[in-house]
């Protein structure tokens, strides 16, 4: 389009108009250059727009059913996470010590890892134990074959970086739970929404938590809640309470919402005390 604009063209080629746009506000940038005459013709293998009232018409109703089409898209997919929730079937990549499992009928379901599901397992225990540093939990697994999942970023063999494994030991999905949405990072924020509107009447069994809920999945669990809890009791004794799946002890009125004006982060809350004697405070 700036090549149109800048004079260097005045005709596009196209295989179909939803390939050009599928928003119906760039068309009035399109119509305006056949208009002025830059753009003399927009041409696909069937059809042709030119500078003529029934085409222009015909251009906003080809891009208008493209956005109609894409935004039912969006429907349909919501609508699909839904059912899957409200049928405790978790909607993603399995987290690590399970596989996504499939058939040819197109059903999809979690279960353990052949290979992974008991080097994670093992891992959980010695957390809980509370004689490992996290660093040698990692060692360990290393050692005992734990390599992360191919993917087109990671080659075959990757080691599992350590927030994994932090990440890994606040996770409810390794009692059989499923904790769906985010709304305050901005991702799953639609299925949060849906999520929560089931919960409210009464459809789903679970737990509505600050910012995403929590609901029973159909996948094994791999540890006991007793073992996930006492995990999260020793990330918070460790310091690591924003590893942990506990809730936050101290909920700070004006928290996150001062921002730097140079990097956007938000500004850190703290609590200090000072006494001059220790004993008697």
């Amino acid at each position: 389009m700036t090549e149109v604009e800048n004079g260097l063209c005045d005709c596009i080629l196209v295989w179909s108009i939803d390939r050009l746009s599928r928003n119906v506000g760039d068309v009035e940038r399109v119509i305006s250059l056949l208009e002025d005459g830059r753009l003399k013709q927009i041409r696909t293998p069937s059809q042709e727009f030119k500078n003529e009232p029934f085409h222009k018409y015909m251009l906003v109703q080809a891009v208008a059913n493209a956005k109609l089409e894409n935004d039912q898209k969006g429907v349909n997919v919501v609508r699909g996470l839904k059912s899957k929730i409200r049928d405790g079937n978790w909607i993603g990549w399995a987290r690590i010590g399970y596989e996504n499992f499939g058939n040819k009928k197109g059903q999809k379901w979690v279960d353990k890892d052949p290979i992974r599901f008991e080097i994670v397992k093992s891992c959980w225990e010695m957390m809980a134990t509370d004689s490992y540093s996290m660093p040698q939990i990692k060692e360990y697994a290393e050692k005992s074959g734990l390599r992360a999942r191919t993917t087109r970023r990671q080659p075959e063999g990757a080691m599992v970086g350590i927030n994994t494994y932090y990440g890994m030991f606040s996770n409810p999905f390794y009692i059989g739970k499923m904790r769906v949405g985010n709304s305050h990072s901005g991702k799953g924020v639609k299925i949060f929404a849906e999520t929560k509107e089931l919960l409210a009447r009464g459809e789903l069994e679970g737990e509505l938590c600050e910012d995403s809920v929590v609901i029973k999945g159909n996948h094994p669990p791999m540890v006991s809640e007793d073992l996930f809890y006492r995990v999260q009791e020793i990330l918070k004794k460790r310091g690591l309470r924003h590893h942990s799946a506990m809730p936050r002890i101290h909920n700070y009125l004006f928290a996150c919402l001062i921002h730097c004006k140079q990097c956007g982060c938000a500004t850190v809350t703290e609590e200090k005390r000072k006494y001059k004697c220790s004993h008697c405070q």
